[in-house]
């Protein structure tokens, strides 16, 4: 995979500090070769211009992009996730967090951020499914403290405790 170098670099880094800056329209006018547009911080910086304008078809396409090139990176589910809840498509929000709990060997935090957001849909059982695969892992107890305390996890909490 090509990576930014040269202009192509300078363009991405100037796409960013708009996006920084809060300000996408900009961000959008900064040219990057097209031969990069799997890169994933290309991708990255596509997908937050999407976001900031709004454009949410367009979002979702890129964080589905993101999670073929990068499966490893619980980001890139939760972009999809989050895309697919603001086009109204939550069932389908719902399986991409499951099958992103089943497709890696997840660490405790990113587990967590997995819990978090299918709670954030109303998915308590998948919710308890992510806190539940990291049972064992280093770093579960504080898991399972914050998990204790945090509202979203408040109807599952029970179970949580008990883990």
């Amino acid at each position: 995979m090509k990576r930014p170098t040269g202009a192509d670099r300078k363009h991405l880094e100037a796409a960013e500090a708009w996006l920084h800056l809060g300000n996408h329209v900009e961000a959008a006018k900064e040219g990057i070769a097209a031969d990069l547009s799997t890169d994933p911080e290309v991708l990255s910086a596509r997908w937050e211009i999407c976001v900031a304008g709004k454009r949410w078809d367009a979002a979702f396409e890129v964080a589905s992009e993101l999670v073929a090139t990068n499966p490893k990176r619980t980001k890139n589910w939760l972009r999809k996730s989050q895309n697919l809840k603001e086009l109204k498509r939550i069932r389908e929000a719902r399986v991409n967090i499951r099958l992103a709990r089943e497709s890696n060997d997840w660490a405790v935090d990113d587990l967590y951020e997995l819990a978090c957001e299918a709670a954030n849909l109303d998915d308590l059982e998948q919710a308890l499914a992510c806190v539940t695969a990291a049972t064992g892992k280093p770093g579960f107890d504080q898991l399972k403290a914050l998990a204790l305390v945090t509202d979203v996890f408040e109807e599952i909490q029970p179970q949580i405790q008990v883990l």
